[in-house]
């Protein structure tokens, strides 16, 4: 039994009756207690899908189940909120600011209770943190070590997207002076792409550096920004987010720089980087607190830094895979979001 239905069979056997549930996101149970004159409503927060929740959003799913009740003739409504979490660091923005939320540390089997918050929920909290505690295998508990922390938190894609860059680039610079535009062009720089059909090279030219210093400017502003993308995003949609933007990128670029330029040539990931940055706007929307100005700041002086570490700068690319980084971190985050998101 895992511990979501432990939890279900604890509260159905202390008075809580299943209410509803928004798709995959929440489970509501209620309690109606007519000698206290009381209903308390506990909202159960799955692990897999509350990054697709913020603040507000569960601000507005409380209303929802409050007014119904109100119209109904209940009165005295509690709202209590359990995140269910393997990463507390990551989750406390939702409890830390808001009195309604109790974190269910399933790596330490216990809850994580701010000052704002109530000490017990209807005589609950212990008997939920002995739930805890019996119900989670070992196997299936959080990280003990900092090692298992760091293997569990590694943005894969991120990182094999650098890997790949490094290698490509050790190999030219084994082979040729990845500085000199000739060599470039020759395995895969972009250069007269629609004039000599060679369309291939919108797609190589992401994976080319010239030189060292624009290779590491572009790699650690990736390896900075995708982490976070990567997280929200997952895995599979931040690789389409990364490799539509870079595609866009340089056909924005191709099409216009050949006409202003015939000698045009360019390459480097870092309209890629633009649109991965791109797709935090979309994330900055859906779940923006304070505290994020100083990384909005800091991308924002990445964005800078990636726009000068050669000589040419190709703001095109930079532009346009900004906007279609954009477009697409919309696209997905909304189709994801209406897909598992159902009114109670």
């Amino acid at each position: 039994m895992n511990i979501e239905q432990s939890l279900h069979n604890l509260l159905k056997s202390n008075g809580y009756a299943f209410l509803g549930n928004v798709d995959y996101y929440i489970k509501f149970y209620i309690n109606n207690n007519q000698e206290k004159n009381e209903t308390k409503i506990i909202g159960v927060i799955n692990e897999k899908y509350k990054r697709w929740l913020n603040n507000e959003k569960l601000d507005d799913i409380t209303f929802q189940i409050e007014r119904k009740l109100l119209l109904s003739g209940t009165v005295n409504i509690d709202v209590l909120y359990l995140i269910m979490s393997y990463d507390f660091q990551q989750d406390k923005r939702f409890a830390e600011s808001d009195e309604k939320f109790w974190i269910l540390d399933l790596s330490r089997n216990s809850i994580i209770i701010f000052e704002n918050q109530p000490d017990d929920f209807g005589n609950l909290r212990a008997k939920i943190e002995k739930n805890i505690d019996m119900n989670i295998p070992e196997k299936q508990r959080g990280p003990k070590t900092l090692l298992d922390i760091k293997a569990k938190d590694i943005p894969w894609v991120t990182c094999s997207l650098i890997i790949i860059n490094c290698l490509i680039y050790l190999i030219l610079e084994i082979k040729g002076d990845t500085k000199n535009a000739f060599f470039m062009i020759e395995y895969g720089a972009m250069y007269k792409v629609f004039e000599n059909h060679e369309y291939y090279r919108l797609f190589t030219s992401m994976f080319l550096h010239f030189g060292i210093t624009h290779l590491m400017g572009n790699m650690v502003s990736l390896l900075v920004v995708g982490n976070s993308v990567e997280k929200f995003y997952g895995k599979i949609k931040f690789l389409i987010i990364y490799l539509s933007s870079g595609l866009f990128g340089s056909f924005m670029s191709g099409i216009i720089n050949e006409r202003i330029n015939p000698f045009y040539v360019s390459a480097g990931a870092s309209g890629a980087i633009c649109g991965i940055i791109g797709a935090m706007v979309y994330i900055f929307l859906k779940t923006f607190e304070g505290g994020k100005y100083i990384r909005f700041a800091f991308i924002a002086i990445m964005l800078i830094m990636i726009t000068n570490t050669s000589g040419n700068v190709d703001n095109l690319a930079h532009v346009a895979g900004f906007i279609a980084g954009m477009l697409a971190g919309f696209l997905v985050g909304y189709n994801k979001e209406k897909r598992k998101t159902s009114e109670i």
